[in-house]
């Protein structure tokens, strides 16, 4: 994959907010509270432009064929298959070459392996997610993304993050004490909800949600309207994210 034009990438995003400013910058005197909204707008934009262009300099030339990543052999093309991911900035539809390896009988889009997909949505995503979910009930969760980062998510979809989350940081605890030499040399970061003040700017929350584990037994508890508080790791996730699938990252 040749490397990426920064200079033309560059070119371009000065373009495109050039005429963006020229289009949606108001004329005249500006409140405080039109200054922000402008200014929110048009940073939006550009991010989501960004990450856009940048998902497309990842994308692998159109081979027809390409080494199975478990197998190394040779796998053709198929067609091409689209995916829903969600990043902080919003949705994003990548439309991916699809190949399937008659040895391991499984399929893969080389854009995944390129982009690091695992899940239909972005480790921050599913880390506030996770970290919304277990301070409140989840119907509470989407409303607040939408509210503070214009992300659309479902109540299940939270729940089932958060469910995730949680299961597989206990499955990670109980490994780490049965290999006490292997423990980070750093405690896990704080999950405490005074973190919150930086979600809207964007700021990063502890991406793996190792944050979920509190500092009693290590276990991550969310307590339901009339209900008593629910250890994560003792409730199975309903549904989770088949990596198998076709239209699903992985």
């Amino acid at each position: 994959m040749p490397p990426l034009d920064r200079a033309a990438l560059k070119a371009q995003l000065l373009r495109e907010y050039a005429a963006l400013l020229e289009e949606r910058l108001p004329e005249g005197s500006l409140t405080l509270e039109e200054i922000e909204t402008v200014v929110e707008e048009l940073g939006r934009e550009q991010d989501r432009r960004l990450e856009e262009l940048l998902i497309q300099e990842q994308t692998p030339p159109p081979d027809n064929q390409v080494a199975c990543p478990r197998c190394q052999v040779p796998a053709p093309y198929k067609r091409q298959v689209p995916l829903e991911v969600l990043t902080i900035h919003g949705p994003r539809r990548l439309l991916r070459r699809w190949h399937h390896c008659a040895r391991c009988r499984q399929g893969f889009a080389p854009l995944d392996l390129h982009l690091h997909l695992e899940k239909p949505a972005t480790r921050q995503v599913r880390a506030w997610q996770a970290k919304y979910g277990s301070l409140d009930a989840f119907a509470t969760v989407p409303e607040l993304l939408a509210d503070l980062r214009g992300l659309v998510v479902s109540a299940s979809t939270v729940e089932r993050t958060t469910l995730e989350v949680g299961n597989a940081l206990l499955a990670a605890e109980h490994a780490a004490r049965a290999a006490p030499e292997e423990r980070p040399a750093c405690p896990p970061a704080s999950f405490s909800p005074r973190r919150s003040a930086g979600f809207a700017r964007g700021a990063p929350v502890s991406g793996d949600g190792r944050g979920l584990l509190s500092s009693a037994g290590g276990m991550a508890q969310r307590r339901q309207p009339g209900k008593a508080a629910l250890p994560v790791g003792r409730v199975q996730s309903r549904g989770g994210v088949s990596d198998a699938s076709e239209g699903r990252a992985g």
